[in-house]
């Protein structure tokens, strides 16, 4: 199932960053999506946009491992705060961070999200100047092949990681929620009852799993 396009796009205007789909865990940066407002998963999974700038498979792998290796650091955006007003549409709409989980728990009883302590990859400046000057070189050498192939594409720029996340969850029962937990994959879980008929658990994030990311264009990229 997709996401909701309504609730990746209001995430979009809140916070600037796309929510990524379920299935794109392995993505990393300059891997190439689809996007026409709102992340797809392309036709060529993990596809790095290095592929298209016909180099050596020497320069290739290293420029691949380059991106693969970019450390995390603290991202800019501190905290998401979800709730029901991003109108939540079945488990589709759970980022990677709770459907990862293993969490057996009805997803439409999920009535807020919050991620702290996150973390960001992003391309650093040296790889960056790097690739641009790659960029240049077909553009000055080929400006047709970069016209058709290159220009229009739209890679993975940044990827964000949770760090903590906190769901609220609606349930007529303490008991069910927390043998769910037992079984499932979270890490550092507490439960906490926030009401009657809602409870909290909080855990510590998968920072292996990006659940969000930004992107450019290829030849924004270059103008950079």
């Amino acid at each position: 199932m997709s996401l909701d396009n309504k609730l990746i796009r209001k995430i979009r205007r809140m916070y600037g960053i796309d929510i990524l789909p379920i299935g794109m865990e392995s993505y990393t940066l300059g891997d190439i999506v689809e996007w026409n407002g709102i992340i797809k998963k392309p036709s060529m999974e993990n596809y790095s946009f290095v592929n298209y700038l016909r180099l050596d498979s020497d320069k290739q792998t290293e420029y691949k491992n380059r991106l693969k290796t970019v450390q995390p650091v603290a991202a800019q955006l501190a905290k998401i705060q979800l709730d029901t007003s991003f109108d939540f549409q079945s488990g589709a709409d759970i980022p990677n961070f709770a459907t990862e989980t293993g969490l057996d728990v009805s997803h439409e009883n999920i009535t807020g999200i919050n991620v702290e302590d996150i973390q960001c990859k992003v391309i650093e400046r040296d790889l960056k100047y790097d690739l641009m000057q790659e960029l240049i070189q077909i553009k000055k050498n080929d400006r047709r092949y970069y016209r058709k192939e290159l220009k229009k594409l739209f890679m993975l720029d940044k990827l964000f990681y949770a760090g903590k996340v906190n769901l609220t969850i609606q349930t007529n029962s303490k008991a069910k929620i927390e043998a769910a937990v037992l079984k499932s994959k979270l890490v550092n879980p507490k439960i906490a009852e926030k009401s009657e008929k809602e409870v909290s658990i909080s855990f510590s994030g998968d920072k292996t799993i990006p659940f969000a990311a930004d992107i450019e264009q290829i030849n924004d990229f270059l103008n950079l």
